[in-house]
């Protein structure tokens, strides 16, 4: 069995789909996939690099890129119609909303987690990840044309799925207020 991933290994919980490497279940000391990410969430990073590395030198696992050589790359501006940008400023007035919603709530000291640290922290991270699927989803009809197009010409078409940025937000600890590069 060999697994070929780009992400695989950035989260332990995305290795729930190597289950033919017997990380879990009978013979291990791990009952299921949830039991295994439960042990191993707390290692780090490094570990989950050391497990790859371990992986790849068994040859059980396959993480590449793709070359750029003679690669052309182009920027292309998406024109939003009137209804996606009606769609992102409604976005956006929904989360102004729920962000003073929030903070009236934290205002009355119940707050049933572990504090207003905690609520902000969680709200930004929100926050962010649905900005950027908004962002990329806006996109997608240019980027549908432009590959068509290519398409029809005989060129190849290569598609990037990026990052969520879920462990560089994570990492930033954002407060109300705090900015950051991650778009």
């Amino acid at each position: 069995v060999v697994y070929c991933s780009a992400t695989g290994m950035s989260d332990v919980s995305n290795a729930s789909y190597l289950s033919r490497l017997g990380f879990w279940g009978k013979g291990t000391p791990f009952q299921g996939c949830d039991d295994f990410v439960k042990a191993m969430q707390n290692r780090g990073l490094g570990f989950l690099e050391m497990l790859a590395m371990e992986l790849k030198s068994e040859a059980k696992y396959v993480a590449r890129s793709l070359s750029f050589q003679s690669a052309e790359f182009s920027e292309v501006t998406c024109e939003l119609s009137e209804r996606e940008t009606a769609m992102y400023d409604g976005a956006v007035a929904y989360w102004q909303r729920l962000k003073a919603a929030i903070a009236a709530q934290l205002a009355t000291g119940e707050v049933a987690s572990d504090g207003p640290k905690d609520v902000w922290r969680i709200f930004w991270s929100l926050q962010q990840r649905f900005f950027r699927l908004l962002c990329v989803s806006l996109k997608i009809p240019t980027i549908l044309a432009e590959a068509e197009a290519a398409l029809q010409q005989g060129q190849c078409v290569v598609l990037g799925l990026q990052s969520t940025g879920e462990a560089a937000l994570d990492r930033q600890n954002l407060q109300p207020g705090d900015s950051t590069q991650l778009l």
